[in-house]
């Protein structure tokens, strides 16, 4: 949807160009800033992150390691706020603890994929406190990344938000 709305904002650019020339206009400096700006926009992008952490420490990490990635960033406190605006608005990346309040980590991952959200793909990354739920079963729901919180987490969350931009 993102794609085709970009598309059709270069269409109206085109349009009002050949508007401006079939009226006899030579001046097209006010297109040229306006097909400048939609560059930026589109091609410049910062990625964005929604991130549902409930631990102040585990956060802070997260928003260190976003912030040093170039990575805008925003937080929800619940895992049933957070779905609905995973549902509604355009994120990169998601970041989530399994236990959170109203909907826990993984039912939200797994909400959000069995959705027909445009976020249904988007990298997500799993923070756990049980060592097991790392090596758990890879299904099409499943978050693509879990790390446990521990001594490690900070350096593993830096790796992982490495090779989450790069699949991205």
């Amino acid at each position: 949807r993102i794609f085709i709305d970009n598309c059709l904002r270069f269409i109206d650019l085109i349009r009002t160009v050949m508007e401006q020339a079939s009226a006899g206009g030579s001046d097209f400096s006010a297109v040229e800033a306006r097909l400048s700006m939609l560059h930026d926009e589109i091609f410049l992008r910062k990625r964005s992150a929604l991130v549902v952490v409930n631990s102040k420490l585990t956060r802070s990490m997260c928003h260190e390691v976003l912030q040093a990635a170039g990575i805008r960033f925003v937080d929800e406190m619940d895992g049933l706020a957070a779905l609905r605006r995973a549902m509604t608005q355009h994120f990169d990346f998601l970041l989530v603890s399994s236990e959170l309040p109203l909907l826990k980590g993984e039912a939200m991952i797994a909400s959000l994929r069995l959705s027909e959200s445009e976020n249904k793909r988007i990298r997500t990354l799993l923070i756990c406190s049980n060592a097991a739920a790392e090596s758990r079963r890879k299904r099409d729901i499943d978050p693509d990344f879990v790390l446990q919180r521990n001594a490690e987490l900070l350096p593993n969350l830096r790796q992982v938000i490495a090779q989450m931009m790069e699949v991205a």
